[in-house]
């Protein structure tokens, strides 16, 4: 939708906004209008008058240009009209006449109706100055509006002054609101004549606009079109905005900063270890080509013609002009990797879809064998148990039958389709796991942001989003606590990934991270939603949970970002369940830098590019200057490109690495069994202690005859025992007698 809206915008578009003063005899007549019409082609024309009259034109037989009218006499049900993009014609140009009455205009009726009329009035402009796509967005209520100015013409005629007309344009707010009106003409019109002015680019209307006679036509002087755009200005100075995401050094936004005495010359982009601005330095090689000076602050009016870098762009506002340099998202690295070998490494062979049906099918062959051998089988007190029969065949030992089953068919048909299941899958499973065996055991590599998410995070735990998103907007506010140490989050664990990311500012005693605040922006958004979250909206809260850590463990109040990045860099690098998370142009430098500075630690970088949008340089109120076009080129022809790589290389120039982190020892790519061997004890443990239940309960009759075998021989010793005690002893009483 963005890409047919930017190309929507570069059709012709013409607004005519008449100003009638004529009514007479209930009609409402535009005497000329038509004239200005010669010579423009192909074409839609839209009358638009809120008077309950008749409307009255006088056309000629060679006007063959499409024409509607629309009445606005219920303007207040109806704020504004727009065109259906699948359904409307689009015309190479479009001329809008919006016609109303003086009352409409005149802010100073003393009649009860001047407040209806002027908002009316206020609603009819925003009308006439604005061409709307519409679409509707699934995640909100509202319609959401896309217009475009670059080629909009909007052009009032008037009987006023030029002075009286300034002096009403001032107190109507919708010309100045965020400079929507990028080209505004004003046509006076005084019996046959009619002067056509301009206003001049970047400046409010007033005396200074450039002006031309239009009426009498001259064939000189071209069609209505080439006057206008003849008369069109560039702006003699443009505005940083924001100096945020540059390169920029930061300066008070309260003072006008005056970058004329600086030439680009002074600055040599390719020293790395300079201190001027790269990005400085294209502004005032492009800004000064166009003939114009660079400033910042508080220097201009709203109409000034201003450009900043915005890495997403997202809010596209009618008088804007973009230049995307690319697309950016979210990315992250971490040297976080398992520590010992799971029970998931048993049944990595398989997946679940094979794993299930193997279970179900050798319960199935343990109850049909079971129900036949009790109710099936003319043999009684038959020897033979489901159980380690089908445990026997998977772990491929041998299982005797006895000869009274063998005859069965339904025995055989039985154990033969499942003997050679079992044979197949068994050899399988074998043969991939003395592969995994043989090979190193590669650590579990983190791809994307879903491999970031808390295993035990079952769906979004909503009591505990609610307790987080208050908070941190108390936070915003400044009403939480005025130490972020004494932040204390009772849902956060250890077994979660931190989410780190740059330090981007501070809101009074509030920190702002770079991805904490998109999230939060991006949760912000979501509660409006109504419809059925979209999976990616629902990985968004999950991230956001406050299981996560968002920001270093200890927090300084109002540290300096060098202080929060050497924080973040020793926990990253403690290798600890901590991910770094920036900017997708960034993760590459910082990739290299740490992988560079710390050769023993083995570095993962997702794959994923987490919420890719376009970013660049956005121009506002740029009218007919050549500015915007200058960044073009250099984006075009790759200048633009290889400046950025400087710009992030002078980042790390100077730069040092914490050094060494406590924690961390060589580690190898290849996971290790050191602390792990256990498990397989714990596994062969468990295996025959299963085995021993089984067998007792299947040999409980042979267990139980031994039993009674030996107490009943330990027994018969003790008789035994106290026998032969008793002849000796009347032996001995014998002899000693005879002594």
């Amino acid at each position: 939708m963005a890409a047919f809206g930017r190309n929507f915008r570069t059709s012709e578009l013409f607004y005519f906004l008449v100003f009638s003063s004529s009514l007479t005899s209930g009609y409402l007549k535009i005497p000329d209008i038509f004239k200005l019409l010669n010579g423009i082609e192909n074409c839609d024309v839209q009358i638009v008058h809120n008077s309950r009259n008749n409307f009255l034109l006088h056309l000629d037989h060679s006007y063959f240009i499409p024409t509607t009218i629309n009445t606005f006499d219920k303007i207040n049900r109806n704020l504004s009209r727009s065109i259906n993009i699948f359904s409307g014609h689009i015309a190479p140009c479009h001329l809008s006449f919006l016609v109303i009455s003086d009352t409409a205009w005149d802010n100073n009726s003393s009649s009860s109706n001047s407040s209806n009329s002027t908002e009316i009035m206020l609603k009819l402009i925003k009308l006439a100055h604005k061409r709307h796509l519409r679409f509707k967005d699934y995640s909100l209520n509202e319609t959401v509006w896309m217009s475009g100015t670059e080629r909009l013409f909007v052009t009032m005629v008037t009987q006023r002054s030029k002075p009286e007309m300034v002096t009403r344009l001032h107190q109507f707010p919708t010309f100045s609101y965020d400079g929507v009106v990028e080209n505004l003409g004003i046509i006076f019109t005084q019996k046959e004549q009619a002067e056509l002015c301009v206003l001049k680019g970047g400046q409010v209307p007033g005396m200074e606009m450039q002006c031309n006679l239009i009426l009498p036509l001259d064939e000189r002087r071209g069609n209505f079109l080439i006057s206008f755009k003849t008369l069109q200005t560039r702006p003699d100075h443009w505005i940083l905005n924001d100096l945020v995401h540059t390169d920029i050094m930061t300066m008070d936004i309260s003072v006008c900063t005056d970058f004329s005495g600086i030439s680009s010359s002074e600055i040599n982009p390719f020293d790395r270890k300079g201190s001027h601005s790269i990005h400085l330095h294209i502004a005032l090689s492009v800004v000064k080509s166009d003939n114009a000076t660079l400033k910042y602050g508080a220097c201009g009016s709203i109409f000034s013609a201003t450009l900043h870098f915005e890495p997403a762009q997202r809010n596209w506002k009618p008088s804007t002009k973009l230049v995307t340099t690319g697309y950016t998202g979210f990315q992250f690295l971490t040297c976080y990797s398992e520590k010992q070998i799971s029970f998931e490494f048993y049944i990595s062979p398989f997946e679940s879809t094979v794993w299930y049906p193997l279970l179900a099918g050798g319960i199935s062959i343990i109850l049909a064998l079971s129900l036949y051998i009790k109710f099936g089988t003319t043999q009684k007190k038959v020897s033979f148990s489901p159980v380690l029969f089908v445990l026997r065949t998977l772990l491929e030992e041998p299982c005797p039958f006895h000869k009274s089953l063998e005859r069965e068919q339904f025995f055989r048909i039985a154990i033969a389709g499942w003997i050679l299941v079992a044979f197949i899958l068994t050899n399988c499973y074998t043969g991939l796991m003395i592969t995994g065996l043989n090979a190193p055991l590669a650590g579990k590599v983190h791809k994307t942001f879903q491999d970031l998410v808390c295993n035990s995070e079952q769906g979004i735990h909503s009591a505990a989003l609610a307790w987080y998103q208050e908070t941190f907007d108390r936070h915003y506010y400044h009403e939480f606590n005025r130490d972020t140490d004494q932040f204390k989050n009772p849902y956060l664990s250890r077994h979660c990934f931190s989410l780190l990311s740059p330090l981007i500012g501070w809101d009074s005693t509030r920190p702002k991270y770079l991805f904490s605040q998109f999230l939060h922006e991006e949760v912000m958004h979501a509660a409006n939603f109504t419809a059925k979250l979209p999976r990616q909206t629902k990985l968004v809260f999950k991230l956001f949970h406050p299981m996560h850590a968002h920001q270093p463990k200890r927090s300084i109040l109002l540290e300096s970002e060098t202080s929060s990045q050497r924080r973040i860099e020793a926990e990253v690098m403690s290798c600890g369940k901590v991910a770094f998370v920036t900017r997708s142009d960034t993760l590459e430098a910082e990739f290299n830098f740490l992988s560079r500075k710390y050769p023993s630690i083995p570095l993962q970088r997702g794959e994923e590019v987490f919420e890719p949008v376009p970013s660049g340089w956005i121009f506002r109120h740029a009218g007919v200057s050549k500015v915007p076009k200058g960044y073009t080129t250099l984006v075009e022809r790759g200048i633009y490109a290889r400046l950025e790589r400087e710009v992030l290389a002078r980042k790390f120039v100077t730069r040092r690495a914490v050094g060494y982190v406590v924690g961390v020892k060589g580690t190898k790519g290849a996971l290790t069994m050191d602390g792990a061997i256990i498990t397989l004890f714990i596994l062969c443990g468990i295996i025959s202690g299963i085995a021993a239940i089984c067998w007792l309960i299947e040999c409980k009759n042979i267990v139980l005859r031994n039993l009674r075998m030996l107490r009943f021989f330990k027994k018969r010793k003790v008789q035994d025992n106290l026998i032969i005690s008793c002849k000796v002893k009347n032996v001995t009483e014998e002899i000693v007698p005879k002594t």
